[in-house]
């Protein structure tokens, strides 16, 4: 063998082949692509998360500011993505990709009424209401707050609102 031959038999063996090349690309693929469907549903679920935080920091907000106000607050609908609270003079916006299906309260009269409104008495106090979420890759959550103590109940699957509105007779959430 001439040493022109060696050299020529040398330099294949150091370089990859396209289908080596090709193989290994393929496999990254595969395995981001998994890693990263294995990673959305928690980020929704953070997201969630996240915004059910913001809307009750905002709910203790708006009832402290109430409280030390002769006049009620109110919580407004503004957009799907946004809700107004007017004695805190706070605008929430939502995370990216979350919505709000419905802002639902529960009446003196034991019924539920979905509003687009809700007052807050200059005592803190208001209805108990909940606010149903849709979010990323499909999440729907809800968050009840109890009107008297303001308590908020984070409702993932919405299994505690219906038990509680088929209890009272209403329609379904």
């Amino acid at each position: 063998m001439t040493a022109a031959e060696s050299s020529s038999v040398r330099r294949r063996r150091d370089a990859f082949t396209l289908l080596e090349l090709m193989v290994t690309v393929v496999l990254l693929v595969i395995v981001s692509g998994t890693g990263i469907l294995a990673v959305q549903g928690p980020l929704a679920r953070a997201t969630m998360d996240r915004a059910i935080t913001q809307i009750v920091a905002a709910d203790a907000a708006e009832r402290s500011a109430s409280r030390r106000s002769p006049d009620p607050g109110r919580l407004l609908q503004v957009d799907v993505d946004r809700l107004r609270y007017t004695r805190s003079r706070r605008v929430l916006t939502l995370p990216r990709g979350v919505t709000v299906s419905r802002l639902w309260v529960l009446d003196p009269a034991a019924t539920v009424r979905e509003v687009g409104e809700l007052s807050f008495a200059t005592t803190g106090q208001t209805l108990s209401y909940g606010i149903e979420l849709s979010g990323p890759r499909g999440h729907r959550d809800q968050v009840l707050i109890l009107g008297i103590s303001g308590q908020a109940i984070h409702d993932r699957d919405g299994s505690i609102a219906r038990s509680l509105l088929q209890g009272l007779g209403s329609p379904s959430a």
